[in-house]
């Protein structure tokens, strides 16, 4: 992938879409492999709300691109996710200010990148409510320098990096 502003996300919101009394939903046993994810990394255009607009700074232009996010929730744990051989080359530039930012805790609304913030501590990888996280020959690295952590784990249990 060239050039790709949110390259994996798996994230459960509850957008209480269903009837009442519907449960949120769940992601588990997942297993990606064989990804490349490079630059040159160029502002991108993220479809968001109202997607008809192409004015000149519009919200949806995203400067920057983000992390891999494995986002679930308290009572929907994202369970079982193997992450290998998988290279992740990071647009980089992130300042001090941006490594002391804190990543809001989701529980409602649409599932995007931005529900993190226009920017994150982080550069590689944000996993939160993650149990069983594997990661296999994974590295993240950036093209210019960065002042932030590569991986965010919050309330992830079960984890291995190889």
């Amino acid at each position: 992938m060239k050039n790709v502003g949110n390259p994996l996300m798996m994230m459960v919101l509850n957008r209480a879409r269903g009837p009442e009394g519907t449960k949120i939903g769940e992601i588990k046993n997942v297993s990606i492999s064989n990804m490349t994810i490079t630059g040159p990394y160029e502002p991108w255009e993220a479809i968001y709300q109202n997607y008809w607009s192409q004015m000149e700074g519009d919200p949806t232009i995203i400067p920057h691109t983000y992390p891999l996010i494995l986002v679930g929730q308290e009572d929907s744990i994202i369970r079982n996710v193997s992450l290998s051989n998988i290279q992740f080359v990071a647009e980089g530039g992130g300042t001090e200010a941006d490594r002391a930012l804190i990543i809001p805790d989701l529980r409602n609304g649409y599932p995007e990148c931005r529900a993190l913030g226009e920017k994150t501590p982080v550069y590689g990888m944000v996993a939160r409510y993650v149990d069983n996280l594997k990661l296999y020959n994974v590295e993240f690295t950036t093209e210019k320098e960065d002042a932030r952590e590569a991986v965010y784990l919050d309330k992830v249990t079960r984890y291995k990096f190889v």
